[in-house]
């Protein structure tokens, strides 16, 4: 939506916004599906075909999930943006492309660069203005005004509103899975509803019993004491996986930055 946002808002809007999912496109196909192919460059390439770079000249390519992409797809994409030119597959002709490129990942780049999985100079170049959104939890005005607007998206009935107490639920709600959870929330309590007002009773599936609603941690304490090192452990741990092992969304999981993450991350591998 950012993205999309970005380029009808800019001069660019009157040419195309194309979008490409590069973790649904295998390896061997990304570099046609980006760059086009020539007819009998590969078996199957029956005909010329265009590449989402051509196909966006003059308006926006926006590249989600980059950070699934291939090593190899990496150094092309690279040569592409530094020198503004695209060739074929098959082809040996540099075709000039002019296009903005927005990119968008849930991994953390910088973790990949240092596993060897990401190319540095690839990441320097696409990191020209890093825009970072900040997860609902942290812009709960906006609750209100998305739930009511997946209510009216999904086709609620005028009887079917939310009510104070499912409001005062919602903004108090933690919101893990940030916007597509409160979609999902509220299609549920559609559900549920049915002919009546969304009640914050209705909500009780939001309960959760690691969590109150005013998100202080419930935990249970054994008479023979915890290792407060094992918690903290544990606790990173879910953090990591509850962010696809994105250290930056991870930290901010729990309230820290990312470098200090760091830090106890290689405290406790020497621990653990």
């Amino acid at each position: 939506l950012l993205a999309s946002y970005i380029h009808y808002a800019s001069p660019r809007s009157k040419n195309r916004f194309v979008p490409v999912n590069c973790a649904a496109i295998s390896a061997n196909l990304i570099e046609s599906e980006l760059f086009g192919h020539e007819k009998g460059s590969f078996t199957g390439a029956h005909r010329r075909v265009m590449g989402k770079f051509e196909y966006a000249s003059g308006g926006t390519l926006f590249l989600d999930e980059i950070g699934d992409l291939s090593l190899e797809a990496q150094a092309k994409l690279l040569r592409a943006l530094q020198e503004k030119k695209i060739q074929r597959v098959g082809g040996n002709e540099e075709i000039p492309v002019d296009v903005r490129i927005i990119c968008a990942t849930n991994r953390d780049l910088n973790g990949l660069v240092e596993t060897g999985r990401f190319r540095q100079d690839l990441l320097f170049r696409i990191n020209v203005f890093p825009i970072t959104p900040p997860p609902l939890r942290e812009r709960r005005d906006d609750v209100p005004l998305l739930a009511g607007h997946f209510l009216s998206r999904l086709g609620g009935r005028p009887d079917v509103q939310l009510t104070g107490g499912a409001v005062r639920v919602l903004m108090e709600y933690p919101w893990p899975g940030n916007v597509r959870e409160l979609a999902n929330v509220v299609e549920r309590a559609m559900i549920l509803a049915g002919d009546h007002p969304i009640t914050a009773q209705t909500l009780s599936f939001l309960n959760r019993s690691d969590a109150a609603a005013n998100g202080e941690m419930e935990w249970p304490l054994p008479a023979e004491g915890v290792s407060l090192d094992k918690v903290v452990h544990d606790l990173a741990k879910k953090a990591l996986k509850a962010s696809g092992n994105n250290q930056t969304a991870a930290a901010r999981l729990l309230g820290l930055t990312r470098a200090k993450f760091r830090v106890l991350l290689r405290r406790l591998d020497r621990e653990f």
